[in-house]
């Protein structure tokens, strides 16, 4: 079944605030703000909703199949969404960007895009990989940019056959013909070598596509820089009530409340050692964490290279009972000696039971 999500429009190109709306669950705009229509005893009325949007969407395609009755329904849902015309107001409200445009959905168009010149990785490191290509036309290279790119990726070659089993990125449409796109695919560092391969391909307003084009990169295994399981020699220190424990299966961990809930008011914090990063890039930290926190409290993890001036990674807030991994970004200090804290702030009044840290890892790259 092939589905066609409408968001409704104003008169003044705008999304009401009644619309439904999203870039990956809307595929288009049409009028739905104060219009007439007809109602029972032969007479008019003023409606507004989607339900006065839909109706334009589903008009467009009756014209479309009768202008093409071959067309299949995914042909004609993507005359409508390719042929949209692009409205500011609307550019995050839907896969379009736009508002329904009837006459351009019937064009008579049989030249597909040339294919995507220059498809070609440009960085592949542990933890994404950087691809670029240049942008052809809608009827060859003429005729202004093609309406969309499509990109997939998969850990298998991919072919025009085999599209369904590849997943599909979400791209920015093309501005100009002749402009050089780019693409970063992030990844989560990995301790073994993983491919990954890549096809493109344009589109033009009508659904006609260019040949498929491919790229392909090995992304290799990260390096394990650093890590502690929290052992009692494992050189950290713990302030306050932050202690070292050890759990049902005798794996250690430290606490910041090892005897019930946090501290009220306490501002206290777990430091690591010195971390050297030297020779190393795309650094990346992991920590295994449960927590559980009153809504005011909270645990910071910070970095530092001189022990004095501590600047924030990330934090966490809320409740999380099952330990957990989480990873932050540590890049910015490649190359260098680090400590790391994870800093605990509470309510005056009122605590939970504050956050436990099982393990800490830096996973990277060698320079």
């Amino acid at each position: 079944m092939v589905a066609v999500a409408v968001a409704a429009s104003d008169r003044s190109d705008k999304l009401p605030t009644f619309s439904n709306y999203g870039r990956k669950t809307v595929d288009l705009a049409a009028p739905g703000d104060q219009i007439i229509s007809t109602v029972k005893d032969s007479s008019l009325g003023v409606y507004s909703g989607t339900s006065m949007a839909a109706p334009h969407a589903a008009g467009a395609a009756a014209l479309i199949l009768h202008q093409f009755p071959q067309a299949s329904p995914l042909e004609v849902k993507e005359r409508l969404i390719y042929n949209s015309d692009p409205v500011p107001a609307l550019s995050a409200a839907s896969r379009s960007g736009g508002r329904i445009n009837a006459h351009l959905s019937l064009e008579d168009d049989q030249a597909a895009p040339a294919t995507g010149e220059d498809f070609r990785i440009t960085r592949a490191d542990s933890q994404g990989v950087k691809l670029a290509w240049t942008v052809t036309g809608d009827d060859g290279w003429c005729d202004g940019p093609p309406a969309g790119v499509e990109l997939w990726v998969s850990p298998e070659h991919v072919t025009a056959d085999k599209l369904g089993k590849a997943k599909q990125l979400d791209l920015e449409k093309p501005a100009r013909t002749g402009q050089v796109m780019s693409f970063h695919l992030p990844l989560e560092h990995c301790n073994k070598n993983r491919e990954f391969h890549f096809a493109l391909r344009m589109v033009d307003n009508v659904g006609n596509r260019s040949p498929l084009t491919t790229a392909g990169a090995v992304v290799p295994a990260a390096r394990e820089i650093y890590s502690s399981t929290f052992g009692p020699s494992d050189g950290f220190r713990g302030e306050d009530q932050w202690a070292r424990l050890r759990d049902e299966n005798g794996e250690w961990y430290w606490s910041d409340s090892p005897e019930g809930n946090s501290q009220h008011g306490a501002d206290s914090s777990l430091i690591s050692p010195p971390i050297s990063l030297a020779g190393k890039a795309q650094c990346r930290l992991s920590l295994d964490t449960r927590h559980e926190f009153w809504r005011r409290d909270r645990a910071g993890v910070e970095v530092s290279t001189d022990g004095e001036k501590w600047e924030s990674l990330g934090s966490y807030h809320g409740r999380s009972r099952n330990w957990t991994t989480r990873h932050f970004d540590l890049s910015d200090y490649d190359g260098k000696t680090v400590q790391v804290r994870v800093r605990v702030e509470t309510d005056l009044r009122h605590s939970k039971d504050g956050i436990d840290v099982k393990a800490l890892r830096i996973m990277g790259d060698e320079a």
